[in-house]
């Protein structure tokens, strides 16, 4: 950034000396064209040519509060620490271009609280980032759950332990005003185009976004190792739209990528590995599109979606809603709260009514124990079992149906051991279509005669998705203790 700067001055000296040879002609133009260097469209793709391209200034360091009604563009010529948080009042616009540069705030360590930027009720953000700025910027990356310090930090140096790149524009080093939004505060209305916000930090709520009853949408850009409360990358309490980018690797007790309170309605980007959970929803959550809720995690354990009771019937899920189709690439997990046990009899529900079934293609279970299968009106529910295809490019199966010790008859369905099982008193008999899955599991029969009986015009296939997982010891017949025998192995 120095060198452009060096390389503007320069031309302005060269002007200089032609505009002296012409008497009459002043250095007006030419300091409009210093101020007029940064054009480009408030867009996800920063276009240079259309209708839609502006002029920005540079952004100072001590802007403070933009309390005059009006639109404001502005971008960052180079790094830019911000003496107090940037506050965007009622009336005010302003359009925000990184350029690829870091815009912080020096709060993080200390006793003193505030956010980067503040959208006021009435105010407006849009945010973007020039493309092709690939610089990187290093942080240090420290345990995200350390909510007394900053999860990501700026360093100097550039390689070894814990040292993380990241390109283009940065929002960091903001500790949320209030308890709230360490990145970005709005009680407005913000837009996302571009640029990361990343190692921001909040007691309560927003790590990276505290969204109050305000709108905030995202296009593209990331909200990276932000650390809160709850909501580590985004707390909503108003209206979230997600179109695009990334929420990922940040950290919160409830809601590690986003917390939702209000209504989040996501027709793409991605939201993975944060921790604890990708999205806790007390709110309304729309899904549509090829979104992704995959990756996050509590520890060993996934916890994707964490679906709680519906505030208007505490006996049944608040199930998210697909609200247009889902298509190719879409993926999400699921867990529900832990006061409501899905079981064959009584499944629970996760999704409303749909046009279509996507339980096996887009929705799957965070429990191994339970899996996703497809109910009347196309309902999304969660029940006992495991899936998987009997075969290579076959279709997939879903097992829902154990065997009990009692062992008896077993009809047509898809039947599964979760554990070792003796049949004591009766042999399993099929009379119907069987497809058995062992699970790595031994199904054995205290009792003389063969263990199943496949009756005339039944069908048995018997798989085992834990092929090979699991070890179980047999003894060999032998007469002197060491040469093989004729006789059956004993386990």
């Amino acid at each position: 950034m120095a060198k452009t700067r060096r390389k503007i001055l320069s031309i302005l000296l060269s002007l200089a000396m032609v505009v002296s040879l012409f008497p009459g002609v002043s250095m007006t133009a030419a300091a409009a064209e210093e101020e007029t260097t940064h054009m480009h469209a408030v867009s996800a793709d920063c276009s240079i040519t259309g209708s839609e391209v502006v002029s920005f200034q540079p952004l100072p360091a001590d802007i403070g509060s933009i309390d005059t009604a009006g639109t404001y563009y502005y971008y960052l010529d180079e790094d830019v620490t911000l003496t107090s948080t940037m506050e965007i009042g009622n009336g005010v616009i302003v359009n925000l271009c990184l350029n690829g540069n870091v815009l912080k705030r020096n709060v993080l360590k200390g006793d003193d609280c505030g956010s980067v930027i503040s959208v006021s009720e009435g105010g407006e953000l849009n945010l973007c980032d020039c493309c092709g700025h690939d610089e990187p910027h290093y942080f240090y990356t420290a345990d995200p759950s350390a909510l007394n310090g900053a999860p990501w930090t700026l360093t100097e140096q550039t390689t070894g332990d814990n040292i993380t790149a990241v390109t283009g524009g940065v929002i960091t080093g903001g500790k949320g005003q209030y308890g709230h939004g360490g990145g970005v505060y709005n009680g407005g209305t913000f837009t996302m185009y571009g640029g990361s916000i990343v190692g921001n930090i909040s007691y309560i709520d927003g790590g990276g976004v505290w969204n109050g009853s305000g709108a905030f949408t995202m296009y593209g850009g990331s909200i990276t190792d932000n650390s809160s409360f709850n909501g580590g990358g985004v707390y909503n309490n108003g209206a979230f739209s997600m179109a695009g980018g990334s929420i990922t690797g940040n950290f919160a007790m409830e809601g590690g990528g986003v917390f939702n309170n209000g209504t989040f309605s996501m027709t793409g980007g991605n939201i993975t590995g944060n921790s604890c959970d990708g999205v806790r929803t007390y709110g309304t959550l729309n899904v549509s599109g090829s979104v992704v809720i995959a990756g996050n995690r509590n520890g060993p354990i996934a916890y994707n979606v964490y679906l709680n009771a519906d505030p208007q019937n505490e006996r049944a899920i608040k199930p998210l809603n697909v609200v247009a189709p889902l298509t190719a690439g879409a993926s999400i997990g699921v867990t529900v709260d832990s006061s409501f046990t899905p079981t064959v009899e009584n499944p629970v529900a996760i999704t409303g009514a749909n046009s279509a079934d996507y339980s096996n293609e887009y929705f799957f279970s965070d429990k191994s124990a339970y899996v996703t299968f497809n109910g009347g009106d196309n309902v999304v529910q969660l029940k006992p079992g495991h899936k998987h295809a009997l075969g290579t490019g076959a279709d997939l199966v879903v097992f829902d149906k154990q065997i009990t010790s009692a062992g008896g008859t077993l009809t047509t369905g898809n039947y599964y051991l979760t554990e070792d099982l003796y049949l004591f008193s009766n042999h399993l008999t099929i009379t119907g279509n069987v497809n058995l899955c062992l699970g790595g599991n031994r199904l054995e029969s205290t009792r003389s005669g063969p263990v199943i009986t496949v009756k005339s015009g039944a069908v048995l296939n018997i798989c085992d998705c834990n092929s090979g997982e699991r070890i179980h010891s047999f003894r060999a017949p032998s007469n002197d203790g060491q040469t093989p025998a004729a006789g059956m192995w004993v386990l």
